[in-house]
């Protein structure tokens, strides 16, 4: 794999707990550092307490799965510039789910299985579902970002326009990708694969000052 985009997605082991089957709530460290890449499965239903999440600054991946119907909302925060990436494993019915941006209700519809959100963190992105909601969330420091752009030869993000129930193939492998339970040494790491890219629209793309595109996914 590419070192570059081992710096972003390294640290995902497997049997990770975003397995449905782990127990209700496990945190795992990527290493012995203190900001190392970490993986989380976390179940929350109507007796839930946690309302307010916050992500440090390290590369993350939280599976959220709702197993009764969430007495209130839960609110994603970051201690670092950064955009959450939220990948449906299942289909969201439009009335089983509520998501917030910049303190308004976003319509989504009925939402696919595999659609994206990608939210800047800045947006406190506020989230509220009912029984059978599961979703990955990455955390994606912007400041990783830029670096693999310009590594790449592409301009950097700037200004960011969000989207919301998006079918990207990209993000969709990487939350596949996360979940999935190989069976392979668990001594050894798993990292996200990534195929070959994928056309997109061309209103997803950003010049870049070197002449280079980037269209392959809603993160470029």
């Amino acid at each position: 794999m590419d070192t570059r985009l081992e710096r972003l997605i390294r640290g995902i082991s497997p049997g990770s707990p975003l397995d449905p089957a782990c127990c209700v709530v496990v945190f795992r460290s990527m290493g012995q550092a203190v900001l190392e890449p970490l993986t989380a499965f976390i179940r929350l239903d109507e007796s839930a307490t946690l309302h307010k999440y916050r992500e440090l600054d390290r590369f993350s991946v939280v599976g959220v799965e709702t197993t009764g119907r969430l007495a209130e909302a839960v609110q994603k925060t970051s201690e670092v510039r950064a955009l959450l990436v939220s990948i449906s494993l299942r289909p969201v019915p439009a009335r089983e789910y509520r998501l917030r941006v910049d303190g308004k209700v976003v319509s989504t519809g009925n939402i696919p299985a595999f659609r994206a959100n990608v939210i800047d963190f800045a947006a406190e992105p506020t989230i509220w579902g009912e029984r059978g909601i599961y979703y990955t969330h990455f955390h994606l420091r912007r400041a990783v970002i830029d670096e693999l752009a310009a590594d790449l030869g592409y301009a950097r993000i700037g200004e960011f326009r969000g989207a919301v129930a998006e079918d990207d193939a990209v993000l969709a492998q990487m939350a596949r990708g996360a979940t999935s339970r190989p069976p392979i040494d668990h001594s050894s790491r798993l990292f996200l694969s990534f195929g070959p890219p994928l056309p997109f629209p061309a209103s997803r793309s950003v010049p870049s000052t070197s002449g280079q595109r980037c269209s392959k996914s809603l993160l470029c």
